[in-house]
């Protein structure tokens, strides 16, 4: 089911935004008595150095068209199926300017009492050149290929949070159940920060709001 979160923003540094949107698809779980939702989503903005820049050509295949992909086409196979609890599948506005899309969702979340379980953060998970602006932990050297290594960020405040074990937790069950039946294998590092040094994402205001959450990036970032 196809859905729109609309808001606006005042006072942004780039000016005042109305009439904002998040594309949402939501499919419903089979468990009634459960009304909780596990997000899974990419932000769909890009941008170029200037940050309120909108004129410039920003095409942002590394970020975040990569995660955008994914997310459409995670929501395209998995829709097939049902799951014990709802999904909705999100993409974000902008993220680039602030974590906007995100923190509409995740306040709407608290406002209208919706449960959240978790929250699966996608951004740059396409890339596999390491570029010379790679935000560290980044890759070396520049132009370094690596296609089999993910990076799973969410906040290290406590190796007891809720994050880390969702982390712990997502790498255990692809160790166990899915790295052995397939014919690429990938290794997952749990970074211990929230994010790359200096930089933010949308699985944030989620975790500012108290619930669960992690992001997905590749081992190697363009950057540039």
């Amino acid at each position: 089911m196809p859905a729109y979160l609309n808001f606006d923003v005042m006072g942004n540094t780039c000016g005042d935004l109305y009439n904002t949107k998040n594309v949402l698809g939501i499919l419903p779980g089979a468990d009634a008595s459960d009304s909780s939702v596990i997000i899974i989503q990419a932000h769909m903005d890009s941008r170029c150095d200037g940050r309120c820049d909108t004129a410039c050509p920003a095409p942002g295949a590394d970020d975040n068209g990569s995660g955008t992909a994914l997310v459409l086409e995670l929501a395209r196979v998995m829709s097939r199926y049902t799951f014990e609890h709802t999904l909705v599948f999100m993409l974000t506005t902008g993220e680039e300017q602030g974590l906007l899309g995100a923190t509409a969702f995740a306040d709407f979340c608290v406002s209208e009492g919706i449960g959240v379980k978790a929250v699966l953060n996608n951004d740059v998970v396409g890339g596999i050149i390491c570029g010379q602006t790679a935000s560290p932990p980044g890759c070396s050297p520049a132009g370094d290929i690596d296609s089999t290594r993910l990076r799973i960020y969410t906040s290290p405040l406590s190796h007891l949070t809720p994050h880390q074990g969702f982390a712990r937790t997502v790498r255990l069950l692809y160790r166990e159940k899915i790295k052995p039946n397939v014919q690429v294998p990938m290794d997952i590092e749990i970074i211990n920060q929230e994010d790359r040094t200096g930089r933010g994402g949308d699985h944030i205001p989620f975790r500012e709001n108290g619930f669960r959450n992690l992001r997905f990036t590749s081992a190697h970032e363009h950057g540039n």
